[in-house]
């Protein structure tokens, strides 16, 4: 549900008027209501006052009592660039808080998207407890950006925080100068009705309309609601180091073919199982985090027996598999299962708990290392290749899963959950990652040496490598550091593996 924030009723009435919002609620935050014209999806939109601390307290009412998974933050701000006039509008990509300009401090940016206003200008912009009001001031701001105002970086702060998507769409109404005042009285009903506007359009894109006739909604609906449950787009974790793993079983040929398919699908029963339990035994604690509040089950969406039946199906399905395959895998299978019905409650234990979804993630290639010789007799021997695999996978999970997790310190320590940023901060937690990334680096050359492999080979290190650095790179959102660049980080590892013989 996409939620809105503005600072004045000022702001927001233009836009309120031509969208009919209906009040429906004075606290703590005056709140409307309102639905664009053949969009099935409601919008909230609140006042949130002036200032950066009602800004994110608004944010977070927002994300919390309504569900919001999307903020817009609209309003006025002044120009501190020379070359921008009153009533142009903006798509702000980056905003800091204006101590930065007080104290010999590292400048933190906020980032926000564009998505849905991409036609505007883009902008950097800076937000400040008081107005800025003298030129001193102006020309200090004008170095770090082009826009000030009172609320944005509070707003885009508290979303990156909670993981979720912000814009923040800026109308000029000032000069940030001595005339400040004057300009805003003469300025505002003109570029307040420009951000109606644009807003209206910019949400209208973001919207998809209502389906005129759908022959199955309900089913469709719930269809949508199961995949969003078990996170399907996130195979992409797991399945390339399952066929690496059976690509090392075969002796680097193909195995046969129906050994891969009863692989893929043992893969993705357990991963069913494993995302579905986690979901389920976390449901509580997802209630309590702004940033999972809206997950299928602590919103409501999905019902605890449908979860239940999708991680008693996975299941199935992956004792299936494994039985099919061989006498090995039948007699190993319940090692995995127990891990991914488990790993999720170590973070009520320990914070070390992000090494057990490494685990988890390091039997996938040894699984399907083993089906690939698996038999009628028990059989399981193990080489240094997949041992090597292994490390890496539990390196590069375990690594990754720290860095999702910076997204909830706030929540966690408040809630008594275990993590590594939680016990020791942001920076120490990512030095922690960082080093075991580093040793899985260490993983894959050490396979490629033993393998040996070719050139390919290293040139994939490489590109895992790279892949891997941008996780720490400060202004990349942290839920795209998790995902898509881990799964890519993931994947060029499992082609170290599938490219040895090449060149």
């Amino acid at each position: 549900m996409i939620g809105i924030v503005f600072a004045t009723h000022s702001e927001a009435q233009a836009f309120f008027n031509r969208v009919q919002a209906r009040p429906i609620g004075e606290k703590p935050f005056p709140a409307y209501e309102f639905q664009l014209p053949d969009r099935p999806e409601k919008i909230i939109a609140v006042i949130s006052g002036i200032g950066k601390v009602t800004a994110a307290l608004a944010t977070q009412h927002l994300i919390t009592t309504h569900r919001a998974d999307h903020i817009i933050n609209a309003g006025v701000c002044g120009a501190v660039a020379d070359d921008i006039a009153p009533g142009e509008v903006f798509c702000v990509t980056h905003s800091m808080e204006g101590d930065v300009l007080i104290r010999n401090a590292t400048t933190v940016t906020y980032p926000s998207d564009c998505l849905g206003f991409e036609d505007l200008p883009a902008a950097r912009l800076i937000t400040g407890d008081k107005p800025i009001c003298n030129l001193e001031k102006r020309s200090r701001c004008a170095e770090l950006g082009e826009l000030v105002d009172m609320e944005g970086a509070a707003v885009a702060k508290t979303c990156n925080l909670a993981g979720i998507r912000v814009n923040l769409i800026k109308v000029v109404s000032d000069f940030a100068d001595e005339s400040t005042e004057v300009d805003i009285k003469q300025n505002l009903p003109e570029a307040c009705a420009r951000l109606s506007g644009v807003l209206f359009t910019g949400i209208e894109k973001l919207i998809p309309r209502a389906a005129q006739s759908d022959p199955l909604p309900s089913k469709v609906g719930t269809l949508k609601k199961l995949l969003r449950f078990v996170k399907v787009e996130h195979t992409l974790f797991s399945l390339p180091l399952l066929f690496a793993g059976a690509w090392i079983g075969a002796g680097y040929r193909v195995a046969p073919l129906d050994t891969l398919l009863l692989v893929l699908l043992a893969g993705t029963g357990a991963r069913t199982l494993g995302m579905a339990m986690n979901r389920i035994l976390d449901r509580k604690l997802d209630a309590k985090n702004p940033r999972t509040a809206n997950r299928e089950l602590p919103a409501g969406n999905l019902s605890l027996p449908k979860a239940f039946f999708v991680a008693m199906t996975g299941l199935m399905i992956y004792l299936s598999a494994c039985i099919l395959i061989g006498k090995t895998c039948t007699l190993l299978a319940p090692i995995p299962a127990v891990a991914l019905v488990s790993y999720s409650l170590l973070k009520r234990l320990t914070y070390l708990c992000h090494f057990g979804i490494g685990l988890v993630m390091a039997l996938a290639p040894v699984g399907a290392f083993v089906a690939i010789g698996d038999g009628e007799a028990f059989k399981l021997d193990l080489n240094l290749e997949i041992v090597l695999l292994a490390g890496f996978t539990f390196c590069w999970m375990s690594g990754f899963d720290i860095i999702y997790a910076l997204q909830d310190i706030v929540s966690d320590r408040q809630n008594n959950v275990q993590s590594l940023p939680a016990r020791f901060g942001s920076g120490r937690a990512q030095h922690v990652a960082a080093w075991i990334h580093i040793a899985g680096m260490f993983f894959l050359a050490a396979f490629i040496l033993v393998a040996p492999a070719g050139k390919t080979a290293w040139f994939m290190l490489m590109t895992c490598t790279s892949a891997t650095a941008l996780a720490y790179v400060p202004w990349i959102p942290l839920p795209v550091r998790f995902f898509p660049i881990s799964a890519v980080s993931g994947i060029a590892g499992a082609l170290v593996v599938l490219v040895k013989d090449l060149t």
